[in-house]
């Protein structure tokens, strides 16, 4: 009866937290022992108390231990994004004499990883892997508002060319859904993209030619992997909101510059 009461004692205090747990099973094994001797004067209150108040704790056990799933159950996470895209090149600076710009820089490795955990998006993918290569950047502009001497052709910088993309090999085996909403937001999204080339500027000169600077080069599209496994749950909602997005596309060259002169001959 004592080890019964005991552990009955345990149990039903189990949900509080270690100091309320060692008050609360004092006073049930109290309550027990009272009612075991039966106490002068209180013989049938110990006997009603003691089921009361274990009923009452075991009830207030049983509702946490019905809640408590439900609050340690994990959100689906926001959105995952491994990315190593390359840097742009730097911008020619403007000036008199030609400022040509610098090439987009390569990814700074692949883009490698696995998601494990249902995510839910608003707006964007679920998950994302990028390596995009770096956009060539612009051209510096010339001008020169004074005559020079002959046959010196004033020129716009030349635009810096795109660099080419790198490496994504991404791996969704989440038993969660990847689920996003909105315009756009694909469920997975792999990009190992070229980078543009820059554009090329515009160049002006008095009594000799201004030719405009050319546009760089775009960069070669990379290499883009995207695997899923048969537990894999992917919901989009959106308009242009695939569940799988691969590219791995070249980049765009970049524009040429303009050149104009007063007075050339």
């Amino acid at each position: 009866m004592a080890l019964f009461t005991e552990r009955v004692a345990v149990l039903s205090c189990a949900s509080a937290d270690d100091g309320s747990a060692r008050a609360c099973s004092e006073e049930v094994l109290r309550d027990a022992a009272a009612t075991q001797k039966g106490l002068p004067g209180r013989p049938n209150q110990c006997l009603a108390t003691l089921p009361k108040r274990i009923a009452r704790l075991l009830c207030a056990t049983a509702l946490v231990g019905l809640v408590f799933p439900y609050a340690q159950s994990p959100a689906h996470a926001q959105q995952l994004s491994i990315n190593t895209d390359g840097a742009p090149g730097d911008n020619g600076d403007d000036g008199i004499g030609t400022a040509d710009a610098g090439d987009g820089h390569s990814p700074v490795a692949p883009a490698t990883g696995t998601n494990s955990v249902g995510r839910t998006t608003s707006g964007e993918a679920a998950f994302v892997g990028s390596a995009r290569g770096g956009r060539g950047g612009d051209g510096g502009s010339a001008v020169h508002a004074t005559a020079v001497p002959p046959f010196v052709e004033i020129k716009g910088g030349k635009g810096g060319d795109g660099a080419k993309g790198g490496t994504v090999d991404i791996t969704n085996n989440a038993s969660g859904a990847l689920e996003t909403s909105g315009d756009n937001a694909p469920g997975i999204s792999g990009d190992a993209s070229g980078g543009d080339g820059g554009n090329g500027a515009w160049a002006f000169a008095i009594a000799v030619g201004g030719k405009g600077g050319v546009g760089g080069r775009g960069g070669d599209g990379g290499t883009a992997t995207v695997t899923t496994t048969i537990e894999s749950n992917i919901i989009t909602h959106g308009v242009n909101s695939n569940g799988i997005t691969v590219n791995s596309s070249g980049g765009r060259g970049g524009n040429g510059g303009l050149g104009a002169a007063i007075g050339a001959g």
